[in-house]
């Protein structure tokens, strides 16, 4: 795994926050992810607050690192988008393609805590890091 993610999942144990991990290739208009998304450098958007809860990681899979990023989350179509509990240990929420921004506001409010429903679940294990 990479230094990025590793520090990423790190800060998530720490933390108790949930890990936003967003693959893509900024210079593919099909292969990334809308960059007003992830607009945290505007303080005042509606995206910048709805991405408050989370640590983000956003990995360029055009690069060598994003190749073996990608591999960890058997990723081989971009944009591809995980959310990762707040234990850093359970994959809790993952799509690949392009995302709305209404559904992306669902997506970011509906795992804002970093619980996992599923913690429980048997056959949810298997996205265990």
């Amino acid at each position: 795994m990479g230094n990025q993610l590793r520090q990423g999942l790190e800060e998530t144990r720490l933390g108790q926050d949930p890990l936003l991990v967003v693959l893509d290739n900024p210079k593919s208009k099909e292969a990334r992810l809308e960059p007003a998304l992830m607009s945290e450098d505007k303080p005042m958007t509606e995206n910048s607050k709805l991405l408050k809860p989370y640590r983000l990681c956003h990995v360029d899979v055009s690069t060598e690192y994003g190749q073996k990023v990608a591999k960890v989350f058997n990723a081989k179509e971009f944009p591809h988008v995980a959310i990762i509990d707040k234990t850093g240990s359970l994959v809790i929420f993952k799509k690949t393609g392009q995302i709305d921004p209404a559904e992306w506001q669902k997506i970011l409010t509906s795992h804002k805590t970093g619980e996992s429903a599923t913690s429980n679940c048997p056959n949810c294990q298997r996205n265990k890091f």
